[in-house]
């Protein structure tokens, strides 16, 4: 059997233990493949995945990085970012975001992760804008929801509420939805009631 042959059947291997989310026996057979041939993209990638379900995003952002020398493809840059966004590396999983939305602007699943990264960084905005993007292109239940948290963390509690009263329509069972709805209200009830003990205050002087 020549290298190459060994090589993709060790491959093939790991992606059966993939499957069967044995992760360490993909690793070694992904590893044996790559030993023997040194530039195959597709074990370099998917021993990344292995380590990234294992939650090693150190070791799988490696494979990923080997993977994008060799081809700067779609799924690498996602999965790469998607192994940052793990790690909290918000900034350089927006930048894979990027790289992959320019090769695949409506895909939804990275506009969404990307819209994620933009929330945990506090940029709201962004954010909103991101999970506006997916919606236009389907609707989702849990994109709705990021939004209307992101409404709500920016403070912007009419959008917020009807983002989540859309969502409850479609979707009464929608337990999260319902507590923050009614956070919502209840935040907006002390607000109402902030504004009128100061216009109390200020009648009297």
């Amino acid at each position: 059997m020549k290298n190459s042959e060994k090589a993709q059947a060790l491959f093939e291997q790991g992606n059966a233990y993939i499957n069967k989310g044995n992760y360490d026996r993909a690793i070694k057979n992904y590893t044996a493949a790559i030993k023997i041939k040194p530039d195959l993209h597709s074990a370099l990638f998917n021993r990344g995945l292995a380590y990234g379900e294992k939650g090693n995003y150190d070791q799988a952002i490696e494979d990923f990085n080997a993977a994008i020398k060799i081809e700067p493809d779609f799924k690498a840059l996602c999965n790469r970012g998607a192994a940052y966004y793990k790690k909290g590396n918000y900034d350089k999983a927006i930048e894979d975001f990027n790289a992959a939305i320019k090769i695949k602007p409506d895909y939804e699943s990275v506009l969404s992760n990307r819209g994620a990264a933009y929330y945990k960084k506090g940029n709201y905005d962004q954010a909103i804008k991101d999970y506006t993007a997916v919606l236009k292109i389907k609707p989702d239940f849990d994109v709705l929801y990021n939004r209307g948290i992101a409404y709500y963390k920016k403070g912007d509690y009419d959008n917020a509420i009807k983002d989540l009263e859309t969502l409850l329509k479609i979707s009464p069972n929608y337990d999260k939805a319902k507590l923050l709805l009614e956070k919502i209200h209840q935040t907006k009830a002390r607000i109402m009631k902030w504004k009128d003990r100061i216009s109390l205050t200020g009648s009297k002087a």
